[in-house]
Formats: structure tokens, C-alpha cells, sequence
């Protein structure tokens, strides 16, 4: 740049940039790439594996299965969702997996979380 900080002007008026390769956040979205909160909003469709699980510390691992359970239990149960989250969160992790992986299971445990709910 020319003296006080301004890139030098073009023939057509215009500042002359330099782009270099080296700069943070080079990525460039794809139009068709789906974004990043659209894997959020979908996270019945990634898969927990025991080895990713394993691999992060217990505090995550405990975040990781809430955020699954959240999103599949906040379909049949918008309202309730947070809480009984929260009240599945009790169990161990190997229980959390088989939810999270067993419709038919999870859906029973939802009711039973239900049934708590309306009788505190």
C-alpha cells in the first residue's frame, strides 16, 4: 500500500488488491454445501461412534449424548424435551448409546420420564 495505509489506484479508479494464500478462513461455502447449522438441525442422521465417544473427555461425552438425545426427543416432545433430557442425562453412557440407537426403547424411556413429570 502507498503511504497512509491506501492501495494505489488502478487505471479505472480502482484499488489494486493483493490477495495472498496465506490468510485465515481461506474456505469458500459451496452453494449446494449444506451448512453447518443444517448438521446440527439434523443430528438423528450422524452416527456416535464408540471410538469418536471414547476419544472425548467424560464432560463432553455427556454433552455429545444430550445434544443426540435432545434432537430426537424434542420431535415428539417439544415442550418436555429440555427436562427430560436432562432426566435421561442420569443414566450411564452405554444406556444413552442404546437409546439413542433403539427408537422403540427411547420412546419407552420418554414415557416413563413422562409419567414423572405429571405426577411431580
Amino acid at each position: 500500500p502507498a503511504a497512509g495505509g491506501v492501495a494505489p489506484a488502478n487505471a479505472n479508479g480502482r484499488q489494486q488488491i493483493k490477495y495472498t494464500s496465506n490468510v485465515r478462513n481461506q474456505s469458500v461455502p459451496q452453494p449446494n454445501a449444506p451448512a453447518p447449522d443444517a448438521a446440527a438441525a439434523a443430528p438423528a442422521e450422524q452416527q456416535i461412534t464408540s471410538t469418536s465417544l471414547a476419544n472425548a473427555p467424560p464432560e463432553q461425552q455427556k454433552q455429545i449424548l444430550g445434544e443426540r438425545l435432545y434432537a430426537l426427543i424434542s420431535v415428539s416432545q417439544p415442550q418436555h424435551a429440555p427436562k427430560i433430557t436432562g432426566m435421561l442425562l442420569e443414566l450411564d453412557n452405554a444406556e444413552l448409546i442404546n437409546l439413542i440407537e433403539s427408537p422403540n426403547e427411547l420412546q419407552a424411556k420418554v414415557a416413563e420420564a413422562l409419567t414423572a413429570l405429571n405426577a411431580a
